[in-house]
């Protein structure tokens, strides 16, 4: 409840052997956003033909405005947007974005 009050937004990352960890806290979802697209330019600088997947929890228009940051920033092969299938979805709630 204290992240919510201070507007933490929990940036995670699957590891190598496929467990959900906490990689950042980010305050603001405008911030949180803007650092998921800052965050890929190093993955997509390395391998320019990258394909970039954006999911989201019910959130069509931020998903729609990260990719523009992602396309912006990185200009990527492909860019494909999807709602996030409901097996992850349940993990997380609405309205959660997420890169591959």
């Amino acid at each position: 409840k204290i992240g919510t009050m201070l507007n933490v937004k929990p940036v995670l990352n699957v590891d190598d052997e496929g467990k959900l960890k906490l990689y950042q806290n980010v305050r603001g979802r405008k911030k949180s956003i803007k650092y998921l697209a800052g965050r890929l330019d190093a993955f997509v600088k390395e391998n320019p033909d990258m394909l970039v997947i954006i999911g989201h929890g019910d959130c069509p228009s931020e998903a729609q405005n990260l990719q523009k940051l992602v396309e912006e920033k990185v200009d990527p092969s492909r860019v494909i947007v999807s709602n996030l299938a409901h097996t992850i979805a349940t993990h997380v709630g609405p309205d959660m974005l997420a890169l591959a």
